[in-house]
């Protein structure tokens, strides 16, 4: 699983695949992060915890 970036004009187009919903936006973070920063020259890791809640999982990833 993981993503692929994929050809749009304007903006960044992502596929994003995983077998969990929870997989699913953990590969989002990856290629959100790989599309804005130099992954290489990122400080180590700080771990946040947050709790979201939404309508359907299309708001859930947009507040994300």
């Amino acid at each position: 699983m993981g993503y692929r970036v994929l050809e749009h004009t304007a903006d960044v187009r992502l596929e994003i695949e995983a077998a969990t919903r929870e997989g699913l936006f953990e590969q989002a973070l990856i290629a959100f992060s790989d599309t804005i920063s130099e992954v290489d020259q990122l400080a180590d890791a700080v771990e946040r915890s947050f709790a979201l809640e939404a309508v359907s999982l299309e708001e859930l990833f947009v507040l994300w």
